[in-house]
């Protein structure tokens, strides 16, 4: 197959598995990896940009006179430049074998490569802050750029399953900060009727208020 074939299938399993999710987010993907494979770094490096593709950049305004400004990235689940994961770790999976293989095989160049790697994909995909603003919220700053770490692991002796296991609780915690931003968003949106409500209320006189007890 060429490239562009090869490209086309991967991108279609991806979505496929997405799309199975009844149109729930897919909280995050192990991808394990051989790397005593040929064409690693290759590999990879497609499938990367596959699952990550380079993000299209899109200023947005908030507020009068650009008070607010921020440069995010344009998503959607059929934007086809939106990342189809946002968490993603990468298992390089017999470890063990490495080690028995010799010193050679273990000299760390191979994680640190990917990790290379995967370090150009998230500095393509980090917050674009519009710098020439000093007043920009962070809240502004999209917070959907993608988490991705590399580990090593041996299914034989469970190495690296203790990261894989902390990684896990990342997608968790992005929860838990986006439900809280939400109920400071909602509080601080009730806070403000209710505080406009309160400037605006004509308050009774006491002589009407003593003229109606009075009569009942």
């Amino acid at each position: 197959k060429s490239n562009d074939q090869i490209d086309a299938t991967f991108r279609k399993e991806w979505l496929t598995s997405l799309r199975q999710q009844n149109g729930k987010e897919l909280d995050f993907v192990v991808w394990v990896v051989d790397p005593r494979m040929d064409n690693l770094l290759e590999f990879l490096a497609m499938g990367l940009g596959i699952l990550f593709p380079p993000p299209t950049a899109v200023k947005e305004s908030k507020g009068q006179n650009d008070e607010e400004s921020v440069f995010t990235h344009k998503s959607g689940i059929n934007d086809l430049t939106a990342p189809l994961v946002h968490n993603l770790c990468i298992l390089l999976n017999f470890r063990d074998i490495q080690s028995q293989q010799g010193p050679k095989s273990t000299d760390g160049t191979t994680l640190e490569n990917v990790r290379q790697l995967t370090n150009n994909v998230l500095e393509k995909h980090a917050p674009l802050v519009d710098e020439t603003n000093e007043n920009a919220s962070p809240r502004l700053i999209t917070a959907k750029h993608p988490n991705i770490v590399v580990y090593e692991s041996s299914m034989l002796n469970c190495y690296g399953l203790q990261q894989l296991h902390s990684f896990i609780a990342l997608p968790y915690l992005s929860f838990k900060e986006r439900e809280y931003l939400n109920r400071a968003d909602n509080m601080r949106n009730g806070h403000r009727k209710w505080k406009d409500s309160l400037m605006q209320f004509d308050v009774v006189g006491y002589d009407e208020f003593a003229r109606e007890l009075n009569a009942e």
